[in-house]
C-alpha cells in the first residue's frame, strides 16, 4: 500500500459575484432551478487566479453560460496561484477533484487515471493538437499560449547609463553591475516561489536545449540524453552568477512582493511575462515609469528566443460521465467560442491556441499595456519562441516530480550548494523515477 502525501487543503478565494448569474462563492452552491431544458446538472469547477481582471472575466462567462444553459449549477472556485501543484495533489488525495479544472502539471493526473481523454469535438478546435497528445491521446486543452522574459525600468536604465539592451551573457552581467553601481537593486527575484526563481535558469537552458532539439524531453524519457551535461551545467553556473544582483530577501519574498518592489522602482528588472499586462491594462498596477521587455541574454545571442508556455490546461475528471460530461464539454466549447474566447485572451494578455482566432489576439486599452504587449510580440515575431522547459506538453511532458525537482535544484544553489554534478544527478534520478511511476499507472 503506497503512502499518501500529507497535504493541507487550500482555502478558496471568494469574489463578490452577482448571485443571479454567478458561480458559487466559497465553494458553496448557487443553484439554478430546473427548467424545461432539462434537469439541474451540478458541476464542480476550479480555476487558479488572484486578480480582479480574472474575476471580471468569469463574471462575463457565467452570465453567458446562464443564458445558454440555465440548468447548469456550477460550484466554482477561484484558487490562489501560490502552490498550485500542492492544491491539486490535495484535491486528488481528498477525493474531491472537480469535474473541470485548470491545472499546470497533468502528468500525475494522467498516470493516476484521475482525468479522461478530451472528445474529438474539442481536439478539432486546437491549432496544434499533436503538441498535447500523450501516446496519441489528448487529455488536456490549453487555455492559451503565453510568453516570458524580463521587464525592465526604462528610466532607471537610462539614468544608469545603459544605452543599449544586453544581448550576450557578458553584456547582461555588465548591465547588472552598472545598475548596482547606480544604487538600485538590479533584479526582483523570489526563491520562495520556485516556479518563478527557476525561470532564470529555464530561460538559459530552454534556449540552448530545446532550441537545437525540440524533442529533448522525449529523448530524455527514452534514456537517450541526460540532464547531467555541459549545457545544463553552464546554465546552472550562469544562474549562480546572477545571485549577487538579486534584491535583499530573495529567499523568503513572494512573487507579489518582488513585483511590488519593481513597480515601486526599488528594483530595475523583474522576471515575468504577460501576466502583468492585464493588471496594468485594468489599472490594478499603475507604474509611473515606462516598462520595457528584455529578451533574456545568452552566451550565444543568435540562440536567444522568448520562451513560451502552454501549461495552463483544462482537464476533465474521470468521474464526470453521462450528462455531466456533456455539460463540461459544453462549458469548454463556450470558453473557446466567438462569444467569449477573446475576452479570455485579453484577461490574460495571451495568444490563441484555437482555430479561427489566429488574428484575434488580446485587446489592450491602456497605452502602457499596449506598448508592453507590442514589445513582447515584436520579440516573438523576430526571434520565434522556444518552449519553457517545464511547460512542455504531450510526449515531451516532464514526468511527475520533475518540475518540483528543478525548483529544488535552483533553491539549493541559491542557498550555497555548488555541487552541480550531484544536483544534476538528482534531476536525472527523479526523471527516471517519474517515468517508472507512469509505467505503473500511478503518480504516487
Amino acid at each position: 500500500m503506497k503512502k499518501l502525501l500529507s497535504i493541507t487543503l487550500v482555502t478558496v478565494l471568494a469574489f463578490a459575484l452577482a448571485a443571479c448569474s454567478s458561480p458559487a462563492k466559497n465553494g458553496k452552491s448557487t443553484a439554478a432551478p430546473s427548467t424545461a431544458s432539462g434537469k439541474t446538472i451540478n458541476i464542480n469547477m476550479s480555476y487558479f487566479a488572484d486578480t480582479q481582471t480574472a474575476a471580471d472575466m468569469w463574471d462575463k462567462y457565467f452570465v453567458i453560460l446562464k443564458e445558454k444553459y440555465p440548468n447548469y449549477n456550477v460550484n466554482f472556485e477561484l484558487l490562489p496561484t501560490t502552490g498550485p501543484e500542492e492544491i491539486v495533489k490535495a484535491k486528488v488525495a481528498g477525493g474531491d477533484f472537480p469535474d473541470l479544472m485548470y491545472v499546470y502539471q497533468p502528468a500525475l493526473l494522467i498516470d493516476g487515471g484521475v482525468i479522461q481523454e478530451m472528445p474529438k469535438v474539442l481536439e478539432d478546435m486546437l491549432l496544434r493538437p499533436g503538441d498535447f497528445k500523450v501516446n496519441g491521446k489528448l487529455y488536456t486543452m490549453p487555455l492559451h499560449m503565453g510568453t516570458l522574459g524580463y521587464w525592465y525600468n526604462k528610466q532607471i536604465f537610462e539614468k544608469a547609463g545603459i544605452t543599449s539592451l544586453p544581448e550576450s551573457w557578458t553584456d547582461f552581467i555588465a548591465t547588472l553591475k552598472k545598475l548596482k553601481a547606480y544604487g538600485v537593486e538590479p533584479m526582483s527575484t523570489t526563491m520562495k516561489e520556485g516556479w518563478s526563481g527557476v525561470c532564470i535558469f529555464d530561460y538559459l537552458w530552454s534556449d540552448m536545449t530545446y532550441g537545437p532539439e525540440p524533442n529533448w524531453s522525449k529523448l530524455r524519457t527514452e534514456g537517450k540524453v541526460k540532464f547531467n551535461n555541459p549545457v545544463t551545467k553552464r546554465a546552472l553556473e550562469q544562474f549562480k552568477e546572477t545571485i549577487p544582483y538579486w534584491q535583499k530577501g530573495a529567499m523568503s519574498a513572494s512573487y507579489d512582493e518582488i513585483r511590488q518592489l519593481f513597480y515601486a522602482q526599488k528594483t530595475a528588472i523583474l522576471q515575468g511575462g504577460i501576466w502583468s499586462i492585464p493588471q496594468i491594462d485594468s489599472g490594478e498596477i499603475v507604474p509611473d515609469f515606462d516598462v520595457g521587455y528584455l529578451l533574456p541574454p545568452t552566451d550565444d545571442p543568435t540562440m536567444r528566443k522568448p520562451v513560451s508556455y502552454q501549461d495552463n490546461l483544462w482537464v476533465i475528471s474521470s468521474a464526470a460521465t453521462g450528462e455531466k460530461f456533456d455539460a463540461v464539454v459544453n462549458m469548454l466549447k463556450l470558453y473557446y467560442s466567438d462569444e467569449f474566447y477573446q475576452t479570455a485572451l485579453t484577461a490574460d494578455a495571451s495568444l490563441p491556441v484555437i482555430k479561427g482566432f489566429e488574428d484575434k489576439g488580446p485587446l489592450m486599452t491602456n497605452p502602457k499595456a499596449k506598448v508592453m504587449m507590442n514589445e513582447i510580440m515584436a520579440a516573438s515575431n523576430k526571434f520565434g519562441t522556444v518552449p519553457l522547459a517545464h511547460s512542455t506538453q504531450g510526449d515531451n511532458m516532464w514526468p511527475a516530480g520533475c518540475r518540483e525537482m528543478s525548483e529544488k535544484i535552483v533553491q539549493e544553489i541559491a542557498a550555497g550548494n555548488n555541487n552541480f554534478d550531484a544536483l544534476m544527478k538528482m534531476f536525472d534520478d527523479q526523471w527516471d523515477k517519474g517515468v517508472e511511476q507512469a509505467k505503473q499507472g500511478t503518480g504516487k
